[in-house]
């Protein structure tokens, strides 16, 4: 995930998975994100590929662009093109009616915020799992 990504939600995921946490971000990237909090610069590592871990991105990230919140420090994207060509284990959307969820085959529609891709798909519990 982009250091923003982290820096913003590392506490949505259960403490076990949270150790697990790691960032990657583009080598021109300003640093200013490796000061943001205590265990953020030892999270770095180069993006894997699809099938070695998860990459937890919005879709204008995994097409290597920049989020207004990244402040500058984007994904990797020489190394992205994986990851794009991997289908999504989830997709998080943001229906009609403004509640944010995992996409559903009985809700049509709603615009995609969150992509969870590669590795297999997670147990349904990871997804329901609370901090």
């Amino acid at each position: 995930m982009t250091p923003s990504l982290y820096w913003r939600f590392r506490v949505l995921f259960p403490a076990d998975l949270r150790d697990r946490l790691r960032v990657a971000t583009d080598e021109a990237a300003p640093s200013w994100w490796k000061d943001v909090c205590p265990d953020i610069a030892a999270r770095l590592e180069p993006l894997p590929s699809p099938d070695q871990a998860y990459l937890i991105a919005t879709p204008m990230q995994l097409r290597g662009e920049l989020e207004q919140w990244d402040y500058g420090v984007p994904l990797p994207a020489a190394d992205l093109a994986p990851w794009r060509a991997s289908p999504a284990a989830v997709v998080l959307v943001r229906d009609s009616d403004h509640r944010i969820g995992p996409r559903r085959a009985d809700v049509p529609g709603g615009e995609t915020i969150l992509l969870l891709v590669g590795g297999d798909p997670p147990a349904p519990a990871h997804l329901a799992a609370a901090p």
